[in-house]
């Protein structure tokens, strides 16, 4: 298994009203790649949990698989808060730079965001989904999430989705950053503005806890995610033997004269002779 962070690879924002943004890669992305693209905009609903507000697709048509998106309402009002997801391809045709990968919303808002991320697995390899879980806080200056799940070697993306102005932030000691950092909305007051902040690990776990630091009490929207890497399934009927369909001789009646018994694996035959 081979997991590998390639890069960053473009993100764009905007506060300019609307339900689309898209951006295009800084590089080709080539069939087989995988691709984490993240997005941040004002909340729509106003309810705290999992939130299906959010679209992604790009104009080669590639399949897109939401990994988790997360809402926060800070006071059951539109725009009070963030809405965050990330979303993950197997690229099965290529996205060039010409090319565009695009967040639609289910309604317009004002400030959106959005980023690419570049992984690879091993040639032939594919990717599953295996776990994710998120949470909708504020007034902490280390917002978290955990994720308990069965052993195994996994990619684990941690995705916080925050309202905020210029403010700092410490990526959580187990986890990598990733190129980019931050992207978010500027102008205007804090609370008018979103950003997206990432990190990963590979490693071999049971559970997890996705835990960074920021510099001021805000708004979040934070998720975690376990990602498998797959080897491709092995054809057992291509490794079948005639062995394993070896089935006991049943009695058949002794063979009258003029004629002989002919013996098959798995069957018998009488013969005229």
């Amino acid at each position: 298994m081979a997991w590998t962070y390639i890069a960053h690879r473009g993100n764009t924002n905007t506060k300019v009203n609307g339900n689309s943004i898209s951006v295009s890669p800084s590089a080709n992305l080539a069939v087989g790649t995988i691709a984490i693209v993240r997005c941040v905009a004002d909340n729509i609903g106003t309810t705290d949990g999992e939130s299906g507000e959010h679209t992604v697709s790009d104009s080669k048509a590639n399949t897109w698989t939401k990994i988790r998106e997360q809402r926060r309402s800070s006071g059951g009002v539109p725009a009070d808060g963030v809405t965050a997801s990330i979303w993950i391809s197997q690229i099965s045709v290529a996205i060039l730079v010409a090319d565009t990968i695009t967040l639609t919303l289910s309604s317009p808002v004002d400030a959106k965001a959005i980023g690419i991320e570049e992984f690879s697995v091993a040639a032939g390899n594919g990717i599953t989904v295996q776990s994710h879980a998120g949470a909708s806080l504020s007034g902490t200056f280390t917002p978290s999430v955990s994720l308990s799940i069965t052993e195994g070697l996994y990619l684990w993306i941690g995705h916080l989705g925050e309202q905020c102005g210029a403010d700092s932030y410490t990526q959580d000691t187990d986890y990598l950053p990733v190129g980019g950092e931050p992207f978010q909305t500027t102008g205007g007051g804090a609370t008018t503005n979103v950003a997206s902040r990432l990190g990963y690990r590979t490693a071999t776990l049971a559970s997890d806890e996705f835990k960074p630091t920021v510099g001021v009490q805000r708004q979040y929207a934070i998720a975690l995610a376990a990602i498998l890497e797959t080897a491709p399934g092995n054809d057992r009927r291509a490794m079948v033997t005639w062995a394993e369909f070896e089935v006991p001789d049943a009695p058949v009646p002794a063979p009258s004269v003029g004629r002989r018994l002919n013996k098959k694996r798995g069957h018998d035959r009488l013969l005229d002779i």
